[in-house]
């Protein structure tokens, strides 16, 4: 069995994946980039979510999503594991996320390149063993941009500018998953 067939049949047997209605449509507030933390462990604790931890906390990509797309891409590590389901039907699961893709002209054409990082990336994922806990979230009053000037220094220079915070957002999607790239082709915004 090559390798590509390998990565897949893991990915198969291995995919884990519950949405989060119960966070669907929900607005948090965060009050500055140190707290999302904490802003985040409100509403969760709220809705009797597991505990998990902010994963990778990477402010400049936050300052940049913020200030480009008005949105945060917010991914937790959860701490304690917990039972997630596998879906229905993996190989149709996974092609629906974007994670396979197959093409109409050439069903049985290979991935390669960046199609087979993607699922490189996704196998090493699988091999971790994490499961997080992923959330999107769309500003409500989106604040009109701060202009480039006043953004680089805010995403280069760590200062937030004023007025910048507090902001509410919405939440778009919510899933617990034990592969932190299954949003890869679903929500796309680089």
């Amino acid at each position: 069995m090559t390798r590509l067939l390998l990565m897949i049949r893991a990915l198969c047997m291995g995919v884990k994946y519950q949405p989060l209605e119960v966070l669907m449509d929900q607005q948090m507030v965060f009050t500055s980039l140190d707290h999302l933390q904490s802003d985040a462990d409100v509403a969760f604790q709220h809705l009797g979510l597991p505990a998990c931890t902010l994963y990778r906390r990477e402010d400049r990509i936050y300052q940049g999503q913020i200030h480009k797309y008005g949105l945060l891409d917010l991914v937790f590590e959860v701490i304690e594991p917990i039972e997630i389901p596998s879906p229905e039907n993996p190989l149709q699961f996974l092609k629906s996320m974007g994670i396979l893709m197959v093409s109409k002209e050439n069903p049985e054409e290979k991935p390669e390149g960046d199609e087979f990082g993607v699922l490189q990336a996704m196998y090493d994922d699988l091999q971790e063993e994490h499961q997080y806990l992923k959330v999107m979230l769309h500003e409500v009053n989106p604040v009109p941009p701060v202009g480039m000037e006043r953004a680089k220094q805010w995403i280069f220079g760590n200062k937030s500018p004023e007025g910048t915070f507090p902001r509410t957002f919405e939440v778009t999607d919510a899933c617990l998953t034990n592969l932190n790239g299954i949003w890869f082709s679903r929500h796309f915004y680089l």
